[in-house]
């Protein structure tokens, strides 16, 4: 018999800026559970941008301690110069576990109280979701599933690669989480993004059944009409703009390809947080000044996804080493507006990109030039890949 379920709970402790993918998939979530008929409340960083999470639905609560995110001095001068040392003295470093499970057991605390509360004066069970499995959450379920009314509760984690960021990663946490899934295998289930990273986490112990794929449902904001196509092609590098995503590769794919095609504008998305080198690859960039437009480096969800839907085609030059796992939110944000995309060979995301024919892979940086005129001059279609999208996450937030 199914399990009768009151409510839904979202709980993320890395939502705090516009900019960054928790957004766009906890308002994607909070839409699916809300039009399926189901409650859902949002437990936010306190400090988080409430203007940006405005457009969640359901209940939103600000109460919630981020430490990768932490609350600016200004914010709270006190809690961060107290999480800047705490950063200080256990980031990379081994055999103070001790410590960073006190705090973490600190920092989950009052999400603890607030769930067990809530369970209370349910009338089924809930399900908590986490976007970003990271270590504060994975210890915020240890701790309720040892509590009398833990086995009330359904979890759902996505791993993506947080839950080894910040000072309190003690680089044990997806072996935890997958002590877990073992020892409550009925009550949680891990999302993930790639058939790489599916295959990694059983590497690590994972159950294999209790593994299911939880990609971005499609996040589609308004008619965004597409210019008309003219000679200039419109060539995209968006994302906030760091090594691992390619940026330094921009130059040489841009003067291949004008040796090519000379009819064409890129979109730059600067970086956020420069690194020692970026100012050199503007400098390389600066030849082609006339073909560049740089955006702002802060874009909104509104913002990114217009400019997503003005290019041709969107090029993730991303480190295969970096990215052997991972999925991008780029390609995400492409399929959705149709728009195809070049990417190298061994990203985590290459099986999606072929499968479901959403642009082209290449070997090497050298090879993307050439391609761009061939995939410009295809057609594309991301209506199957949406589909999917949608099935699986309704399949993640559903099944239990």
């Amino acid at each position: 018999m199914k399990e009768v379920v009151s409510k839904f709970i979202i709980v993320d402790y890395g939502a705090k800026f516009q900019f960054t993918h928790h957004l766009p998939i906890i308002e994607a979530y909070c839409n699916m559970i809300r039009n399926s008929g189901f409650e859902v409340d949002t437990f936010l960083t306190r400090n988080a941008d409430r203007k940006a999470f405005n457009t969640v639905p359901g209940n939103k609560k600000y109460f919630l301690t981020g430490t990768v995110y932490k609350p600016s001095y200004k914010e709270n001068f006190i809690l961060a110069s107290l999480i800047s040392l705490f950063n200080y003295l256990l980031k990379n470093k081994q055999g103070w576990n001790f410590l960073k499970n006190f705090l973490k057991i600190c920092f989950s605390f009052r999400a603890k109280r607030a769930l067990i509360n809530e369970i209370k004066y349910a009338a089924g069970k809930i399900v908590v979701i986490f976007p970003t499995a990271e270590p504060v959450a994975i210890q915020l379920v240890k701790s309720l599933l040892s509590n009398s009314l833990g086995e009330n509760f359904c979890f759902k984690f996505r791993v993506v690669g947080g839950e080894n960021r910040g000072f309190l990663a003690s680089k044990s946490e997806l072996e935890d989480l997958a002590e877990l899934v073992l020892h409550y295998p009925s009550q949680i289930q891990v999302g993930v993004e790639t058939d790489k990273y599916k295959e990694f986490l059983v590497s690590k112990g994972f159950p294999r059944q209790n593994l299911i794929w939880s990609p971005w449902p499609p996040i589609i904001k308004g008619k965004i009409k597409k210019p008309v196509k003219g000679k200039t092609i419109i060539i995209g590098f968006l994302g906030n703009a760091k090594i691992r995503k390619g940026f330094n590769d921009i130059p040489t794919i841009l003067k291949n390809y004008s040796s090519i095609n000379s009819n064409f504008k890129a979109i730059i998305q600067p970086a956020i947080f420069p690194w020692k080198g970026y100012t050199s690859v503007l400098k390389e960039l600066s030849s082609l000044s006339n073909k560049l437009i740089f955006t702002d480096k802060n874009l909104d969800l509104d913002q990114l996804v217009k400019l997503v839907s003005s290019c041709d085609l969107l090029i993730l030059p991303y480190n295969s080493n970096s990215y052997s796992i991972n999925a991008s939110g780029l390609l995400y944000h492409a399929s959705d507006y149709d728009i195809p995309v070049i990417t190298l060979k061994g990203v985590g995301f290459e099986t999606e990109v072929i499968k479901y024919q959403l642009g082209l892979v290449v070997n090497k940086i050298a090879d993307i030039g050439p391609k761009i005129d061939l995939i410009i001059n295809s057609s594309f279609n991301c209506e199957k890949y949406r589909s999917a999208r949608i099935q699986a996450s309704e399949k993640f937030i559903f099944q239990y």
